[in-house]
């Protein structure tokens, strides 16, 4: 039981994801074999299903085409036109062409002229779309063939239009003296009169027909021309290759029926073409931008296109000589040859001169910030220096340093005893009374301790006979006083029986024989002695 239960439940999921798991494709539209999308139909097919029940698309018929890529039916082919493939692989039908008309829908082919009309008109499908767009030739012409593309032939006893016969033999025929009947022309030659006694061999530019008319039958009636792209050879050429040649490289036609060689074209100066039969113009090859084409005509060759110097430019194609590159402005540059444009100097370069190859890098204690620049570099301000080359900014003379003149490669430092602690400064201020700094580039200065002074760049120790007060000078202890010690911060009295009778005194003399009371209260500086002669 438990079997039957598994099998129709797999069994069920099965369909469901047959009918509902999966989308159906609509109108127009296909899903091949295991794909995630719905496909347009390919050109000249269509699918008119709503839920496709096929995975192909279906042809349209003769006389219809498909008028897309998802096509659900078959659009029928208008009057003037036709469709002459079962399976068509367009989306339009063909107009008809000369010499034939359709005023039916849905045609497979056109309805030729008849015999004694004539339909010229290329146009469109409405000078195709009734019988009377065939006109009758014209009173001394006829035409005895169906599908009449051209004028009429030329007949002396046509005395009414319309006329499709002509005593004589026709066109593409000619009258054997020796005999009664037309005889076709041979092939390489043709008559396009009426009851001529031998045909004409088929001119230099020309060659025997090859296609048929539109009533299936060859008539050298006239000679088919060399095409656009070649010229003549030979008289009496039976086929193309016999009697027309290819323009030859560097050359071109737009004429059929050239006669010879140098009626080919060159191509014009500046272009180029290394193709030989070619048809147009316009087909000659350009040369590109940075190349400039030789000053002549018919060049078969890209080569032949010169790339631009270092220094210059040319933006267009087509041009010709070397005074067609143009010089770089100022500002701009290129190092490179064949080049369409010109690159601008960066930031920290210049150009100053036009034509030039290498944009010129700021010297030292030089900047420039702007692209393209087309002058020299700008000083560097006082306050500010640069060592580098191709610089965009000067920098700040950083503290402890300054600079007075500008352009400057770098920044002093500032002297011993001296100090700067801001940016970009131009000078240093001395340190004030009472502090120093041993080391240049200071951005500080140092309070002397005392019992020292600032001499000859250096902090030194208050030497002996002297006293120092954290200045930046010693001073001598005077007379009557001295100091015995290195960083005195000051001088003492000499003691009673003692003196001192010199300035800068290291100790204090002894006074000989009877001495009197030193006055300590009035300081004396001279002599401490009082002598008593006897």
């Amino acid at each position: 039981m438990l079997y039957y239960f598994l099998l129709l439940f797999f069994n069920s999921n099965a369909a469901v994801s047959t009918i509902y798991g999966c989308n159906k494709c609509t109108k127009g539209k296909i899903a091949a074999t295991s794909s995630a999308v719905c496909l347009d139909c390919a050109t000249g097919k269509y699918q008119p299903l709503n839920i496709a029940t096929t995975n192909a698309c279906s042809d349209c018929g003769g006389g219809q085409f498909a008028a897309n890529g998802s096509a659900v039916a078959c659009s029928i082919c208008a009057i003037g036109q036709f469709q002459d493939l079962t399976s068509a692989v367009e989306y339009t039908c063909k107009v008809c062409t000369p010499g034939s008309y359709q005023n039916s829908t849905k045609s497979v082919a056109c309805t030729l002229c008849q015999p004694g009309k004539k339909l010229t008109i290329v146009g469109t499908s409405e000078d195709h779309d009734a019988v009377d767009d065939c006109v009758d030739c014209p009173v001394l012409q006829f035409s005895p063939y169906k599908g009449q593309s051209e004028d009429c032939y030329p007949c002396l006893t046509a005395s009414v239009a319309g006329s499709s016969t002509c005593a004589g033999c026709n066109p593409g025929t000619y009258k054997n003296k020796t005999g009664a009947n037309c005889l076709n022309c041979p092939i390489g030659f043709y008559t396009n009169q009426q009851s001529l006694s031998q045909c004409i061999a088929c001119p230099i530019g020309y060659f025997a027909v090859t296609k048929l008319s539109l009533d299936g039958i060859l008539r050298y009636d006239r000679c088919e021309s060399c095409p656009r792209g070649t010229y003549g050879v030979q008289k009496k050429a039976k086929i193309f290759t016999e009697g027309c040649n290819n323009c030859s490289s560097g050359t071109y036609s737009d004429l059929e029926a050239l006669t010879r060689a140098d009626q080919c074209k060159g191509c014009p100066k500046g272009t180029w073409s290394s193709s030989v039969g070619v048809t147009e113009k316009s087909a000659c090859n350009y040369c590109d931008t940075g190349k400039y084409g030789a000053e002549k005509l018919g060049i078969n060759a890209e080569s032949f296109c010169t790339q631009c110097d270092q220094g210059t430019f040319l933006d267009k194609v087509g041009t010709f000589g070397s005074d067609s590159c143009k010089m770089c402005p100022l500002g701009f540059v290129q190092n490179i040859t064949g080049k369409a444009f010109c690159l601008p100097c960066t930031p920290g370069r210049f150009m100053n001169q036009t034509g030039g190859s290498e944009c010129i890098e700021c010297g030292k204690g030089r900047h420039a910030s702007d692209i393209a620049r087309k002058s020299s570099c700008n000083d560097c301000t006082v306050g500010r220096s640069q060592p580098q080359t191709g610089a965009t900014a000067c920098l700040d003379c950083a503290p402890g340093t300054y600079q007075n003149l500008t352009a400057s490669f770098t920044c002093n430092h500032c002297p011993q005893n001296s100090y700067q602690d801001l940016f970009a400064n131009t000078t240093c201020h001395a340190c004030p009374s009472g502090f120093s700094n041993e080391i240049k580039g200071s951005m500080t200065c140092n309070a002397i301790p005392p019992g020292s002074y600032f001499w000859n760049k250096t902090i030194r120790r208050c030497k002996p006979g002297h006293f120092c007060l954290g200045e930046t000078f010693k001073q001598p202890c005077a007379t009557g006083r001295y100091a015995t010690e290195f960083g005195s911060i000051e001088c003492f009295p000499c003691a009673p029986g003692k003196y001192a009778d010199e300035e800068q005194s290291i100790r204090c003399k002894a006074c000989p024989g009877k001495e009197s009371l030193h006055d300590l209260f009035f300081e004396l500086y001279f002599y401490c002695c009082v002598f008593f002669i006897n």
